[in-house]
């Protein structure tokens, strides 16, 4: 019945939309991997998932930018004052991320209302690499 609900008038669900979580529900997603699918002391992901999403599955190249992807995250490293940060991210429509480094215990939410706007410069993505990151380094 939910899938109908965001199927968006179409005769098959819309799988790659349609979900909406506040910025709690992010932190816990995140925190879920971070912990190696750990939730209040169950295991409700297999490390063995979780270490394998975090490796790179499919290499990318934009723009002379090399980044990976893997099961529903993206895989890159960012480098910060000659330091390099492994950084797996999910990301939705209109600036929703989820940014996860597991050496720093990091877990950054950033929620926005960006739908539509490919012209965004000072992003979620800006704010962790020009802001957060530095701070932490």
């Amino acid at each position: 019945h939910l899938m109908k609900i965001f199927s968006h008038r179409r005769s098959f669900p819309a799988a790659a939309s349609g979900l909406r979580l506040t910025s709690r529900d992010l932190l816990k997603f995140g925190s879920l991997y971070l912990n190696n699918g750990r939730w209040d002391d169950k295991q409700i992901l297999t490390e063995n998932w979780v270490n394998e999403t975090f490796k790179t599955q499919i290499l990318r190249e934009n723009n002379s930018t090399i980044y990976g992807y893997s099961y529903l995250f993206w895989t890159y490293s960012e480098t910060v004052n000659n330091k390099a940060f492994q950084i797996v991210s999910a990301r939705g429509l209109g600036g929703q991320r989820i940014f996860i480094n597991k050496e720093l215990k990091l877990i950054v939410v950033i929620t926005a209302g960006n739908y539509r706007r490919n012209d965004i410069r000072n992003d979620g993505q800006l704010a962790l690499d020009k802001y957060i990151l530095p701070a932490l380094h």
